[in-house]
């Protein structure tokens, strides 16, 4: 506990801490898994439980062995192999310089230009590949394999180091070392029998798959949590556009009452039971969004008694949903303003593009077909930069107040929204034009 805390305040990667504290070797270059910006099997399986699947049994018979991304960056590296660490080491000392990046490019690394190239062999067959490694041993390489999909792959130095002295002699000369050091080498190596071979060979194969069927469990879990959440958001917003049409619907009929008419304490009881479903659906939702994802608060009501404000200018009204367009219309005629709809983004575009200087502000919902609001927008900004729009929504992760302003929207309403929000809302926008 002592070393890792020295460890910490001498700034040593959390990574390399870890991996002391559990007996893992560690190169004096470093742990090269933290150059990983793939991340699949890093993150889907960890290094430790890759270090548990992989080390107790190679590291019993003194093997080395390499996971590898499917981009070729390193996950992990085990060197139980005396003759591995000491080759790996001079390679690495070849590549002159103290940057791992560098030295992975320079070509000079053998030991890892052996190790990636069948790695890589590996995975664009699909197959195991045995192949010579350039430091006088073999290289046993099996693709990872994710629902039928290249994920990664592991590779396994084995066999028994040369024993000819000329071949000691141009090893050592390629790898910068004495002769008779690695003769010294040679004398401890572990035997490898042709039966030890087959075994780890099948070993390896066996982990491959494991470590396969783990990223697949992975992949498989987020897509659900994916998919769930694209049908709480697709929920919530065709729920909002049914309250949109009642609420709209309530107002209306409200508007157009006078204050002592029975009928208005009942219509007043039904739009606060909307505003409660609202709520729950609003709630519902947040349990399926990601921990700590910004939402945009509801904006407080200013009460169904106060009066409109109205107003004369032209609005294109844009909704995906008849339902939706019919009673925006509706609300917006009887608040003054001269409305012109349509049900695609697409032609909303087309109509915009022909005449831009028509409109004076916009109101566009977030998810449409072909293209969404905030993608609208940016193109009617484009035509007309000084066009006021306003994003209506039930829900979407990017519809903030201050997220939409970086698309040159102006306001957003949160769906199922109510006469006075919009009637306010607007006369807030156009207001701002100066």
């Amino acid at each position: 506990m002592e070393d890792q805390v020295i460890s910490a305040i001498q700034g040593e990667p959390e990574s390399s801490q870890r991996r002391k504290h559990r007996g893992i070797y560690e190169p004096p270059y470093g742990n090269l898994g933290e150059l990983n910006t793939c991340r699949l099997l890093a993150d889907s399986v960890g290094e430790d439980l890759l270090f548990d699947i992989v080390n107790p049994f190679f590291d019993l018979i003194g093997a080395s062995v390499a996971i590898y991304e499917k981009n070729g960056d390193y996950v992990l590296g085990i060197f139980s192999s005396g003759w591995c660490r000491l080759l790996d080491q001079a390679s690495r000392n070849l590549c002159n310089t103290d940057d791992n990046k560098e030295a992975l490019k320079s070509g000079r690394w053998h030991c890892h230009e052996s190790c990636w190239e069948a790695a890589k062999q590996a995975m664009e067959t699909g197959r195991p590949v045995d192949s010579n490694c350039q430091g006088g041993i073999h290289l046993f390489a099996v693709p990872i394999l994710a629902g039928g999909e290249i994920a990664g792959s592991i590779s396994l130095g084995y066999g028994n180091p040369p024993r000819s002295r000329e071949r000691l002699r141009k090893i050592a000369e390629k790898y910068g070392l004495e002769a008779d050091c690695l003769a010294l080498q040679v004398s401890s190596s572990s035997n490898w029998s042709p039966l030890l071979i087959d075994l780890v060979k099948r070993y390896l194969g066996i982990s491959a798959g494991l470590i396969g069927e783990i990223v697949k469990c992975r992949l498989t879990e987020e897509a659900l949590r994916k998919a769930d959440h694209a049908l709480a958001e697709r929920t919530v917003h065709d729920l909002n556009n049914i309250l949109a049409s009642m609420m709209g619907y309530a107002e209306q009929i409200i508007d157009g009452l006078s204050e002592k008419n029975p009928a208005l304490s009942h219509l007043h009881a039904m739009l606060k039971a909307i505003q409660q479903a609202r709520e729950l659906l609003r709630q519902a939702l947040d349990c399926n969004v990601q921990k700590g994802q910004e939402q945009e608060p509801m904006k407080p009501k200013g009460g169904w008694s106060a009066p409109f404000l109205r107003g004369e200018e032209s609005i294109l009204l844009v909704d995906d949903e008849e339902a939706v367009i019919f009673v925006g219309q509706k609300i917006l005629s009887h608040l003054g303003y001269k409305v012109f709809s349509r049900t695609s983004s697409l032609e909303a575009l087309e109509a915009f593009r022909a005449q831009p200087q028509q409109f004076d502000l916009v109101i566009v919902d977030q998810s449409m077909p072909n293209m969404t609001g905030t993608e609208l927008a940016r193109e009617l900004i484009a035509i007309r930069p000084d066009i006021p729009i306003i994003l209506c929504t039930g829900f979407h992760k990017d519809a903030s107040r201050q997220r939409i302003r970086d698309f040159g929207i102006r306001d957003l309403i949160i769906k199922p929204i109510d006469m006075q929000e919009v009637a306010r809302t607007i006369r807030t926008v156009l207001s701002e034009r100066g």
